[in-house]
Formats: structure tokens, C-alpha cells, sequence
């Protein structure tokens, strides 16, 4: 079975000077889909209609965020950036058949503030922002 990976994109590639991130490229934010579902676990076991909420907006597969569910989106991104980072691993660091590149949470914050700045530009350039698993 192949890797799943969890896409944020936009429609076109808005302007960005890059966060040297190996997530992020071209229009789009990729990671590993067992490494988004930590985040979301972590966030749901705090705080349950967040982590409900990412599950959501994780696969909007071409439904559209209003401008308000995209400030509450950012919100939340800005925020577990700090609280993941800051707090103890999401999972553990020696690989397993279900992960086999763990992450430290400095990584995992580093996915979440991808994500928020491919939001922000996109937000920016007035384009659609999606999202889906592959």
C-alpha cells in the first residue's frame, strides 16, 4: 500500500518567498496523512470541536471556506503551531510500520504554519483555498 498525504493547495501558485520547508511548494502544503492526523488527535483530545473542526476542513474537496471560517482556520493553525511545538512529542520518535518517519513537534508546528501561510497568500490573491487526502 502506498503513502497517504494530506493536501492544502490553491488554485495558483500566489507569490511566496518560501519557508525552506520540505511541506511546502508550488501552490500547495503535502504531508504525510499519519502525521496530520496526529496534529488533529492532539488538537481533539484538548479540545474536541477544534480537532473536530480540522478534521472537517482537512477535506473540503472543492467546497468553499467562507471568509470568517478562513480566519477561524488561521486562528487555530497560529495557535497549535505554539501549543505542538512547545508541548511533548505527537507520537513516538522511534519508527514504526505505521509511521516510519517520526516527526518532533517542531516539525509538526512547522506543517501548521505552512499551512497558514499558504492560507494567508491565498487569502491575499483572492483564490480559492482546498483542501483533500491522496
Amino acid at each position: 500500500m502506498s503513502r497517504m498525504w494530506q493536501l492544502f493547495c490553491t488554485d495558483e501558485d500566489p507569490a511566496d518567498t518560501g519557508s525552506g520547508s520540505a511541506w511546502s511548494g508550488q501552490g500547495r502544503v503535502r504531508m504525510p496523512l499519519e502525521h496530520w492526523q496526529a496534529i488533529v488527535d492532539r488538537v481533539t483530545a484538548t479540545q474536541a470541536d477544534d480537532g473536530q473542526w480540522l478534521e472537517q476542513v482537512s477535506v473540503l474537496d472543492g467546497r468553499q471556506l467562507d471568509l470568517a471560517a478562513c480566519h477561524r482556520l488561521l486562528r487555530l493553525l497560529d495557535v497549535w503551531a505554539v501549543h505542538i511545538e512547545s508541548g511533548p512529542p505527537l507520537m513516538d520518535l522511534a519508527p514504526t510500520d505505521e509511521i516510519p518517519e517520526p516527526m518532533p513537534p517542531g516539525e509538526h508546528a512547522r506543517m501548521l504554519r505552512d499551512v497558514a501561510r499558504l492560507l494567508r497568500r491565498t487569502l491575499a490573491a483572492e483564490q480559492r483555498f482546498d483542501s483533500w487526502v491522496d
